[in-house]
């Protein structure tokens, strides 16, 4: 009778999780049918998530080239991965011309 009472709360929990997630969702932006996601372009998907998220988790796409071809890729991140990016970066160069032998002088 225990396992009864503990299995339907679980149930009863989980349930409520689902129907509360699924409200978020339905709330979190504009429901498209799969056609008209299927006729979205990437620009257009990308602007609608853009739109529905913080500054931070905003996503920005470039064009970039790898040296030793003439492809580019498409490379897309979000505001705080280029930040952290830019942050390791110069990290890294601070600590090499911290590393580094001083010049000496004549």
């Amino acid at each position: 009778m225990k396992s009864r009472a503990v299995l339907l709360s679980v149930v009863l929990v989980a349930g409520a999780g689902c129907t509360s997630q699924a409200a978020k969702d339905s709330a979190a932006g504009p429901a498209f049918t799969a056609e008209e996601k299927a006729a979205m372009t990437e620009e257009q998907k990308l602007a609608i998530y853009n739109e529905q998220v913080r500054e931070q988790d905003r996503v920005t796409c470039v064009r970039k080239k790898t040296v030793g071809t003439r492809l580019s890729s498409r490379v897309c991140t979000t505001a705080a991965e280029r930040q952290r990016e830019h942050e390791d970066g110069k990290r890294i160069m601070e600590e090499m011309h911290r590393n580094s032998p001083s010049p000496k002088g004549n």
